[in-house]
């Protein structure tokens, strides 16, 4: 028997085994700024860009410092309310 995997078992294997981390799948809160992007975010990226944890990003929405909007079962958040958010000093929503 030989040790050696193939390079295309090799290949299966890498994409199976690759997870991003939340940091590989963030585009930076700066560039949806500067692109002017009307665009929305998950509940772990808005976590990851304000630094937070999920249920702390959960208690902003229920406590109406964060819209949040539904696409079938996923929540969304618009971009430019975490923006106000970091900006406004706390008063994103009013």
């Amino acid at each position: 028997m030989s040790d050696v995997i193939s390079p295309d078992t090799r290949a299966a294997i890498e994409r199976i085994a690759f997870f991003p981390t939340p940091e590989e799948t963030l585009v930076p809160v700066a560039r949806l700024a500067v692109d002017g992007l009307a665009g929305v975010l998950t509940i772990p990226e808005t976590a990851g860009y304000l630094k937070v944890t999920r249920q702390t990003v959960h208690a902003l929405i229920n406590r109406g410092e964060l819209r949040r909007f539904k696409v079938g079962r996923c929540t969304r958040i618009p971009a430019a309310d975490v923006l106000a958010l970091v900006g406004g000093g706390g008063d994103a929503a009013a």
